[in-house]
Order: C-alpha cells, then sequence, then structure tokens
C-alpha cells in the first residue's frame, strides 16, 4: 500500500497512511481510544490522523510512534 512514496504528493502520502492506520485498527478490533491509549497519543490525534489531517508541529514523532505501533500488528 505504501510503495512508490516517493512520487506521491504530501497529501497522498498522509491519505495513505490513514487509511493503513485505520485498516490495521479495525483488523485489531481496536477502537479509536484503545490505538490511542496504546501508542501513548492523544485520541483527537488518531482521529486526525485518520481523517488525513496535517497535524501540528510534533507531527513526525507522533506519527512515527503511531506507525510503529501498527506494523507491530502487521507481523
Amino acid at each position: 500500500m505504501l510503495d512508490n512514496i516517493y512520487i506521491l504528493t504530501d497529501t497522498e502520502l498522509r491519505n495513505r497512511i490513514a487509511a493503513k492506520i485505520k485498516t490495521v485498527r479495525l483488523k485489531q478490533n481496536m477502537s479509536q481510544a484503545e490505538l490511542a491509549d496504546k501508542s501513548g497519543v492523544s485520541i483527537s490525534t488518531i482521529k486526525r490522523m485518520e481523517d488525513g489531517v496535517q497535524a501540528g508541529e510534533n507531527r513526525n514523532a507522533v506519527l512515527q510512534r503511531v506507525v510503529g505501533f501498527v506494523r507491530f500488528f502487521e507481523r
């Protein structure tokens, strides 16, 4: 799903990451609140990420944390 990321626009990449986060979360039967709690970010951040909304200043750190958590469940 995230192959060829270097040719995507920022919006396209953000939308693909958002879809991936939501897909994996739902496969794990996990609510947004559970993902927020387990990944250490706020539920509003999870909601914004899944909606493809650009996050604030710490977006790279937050994104790395959530994506790392999601990747754990893909194994």
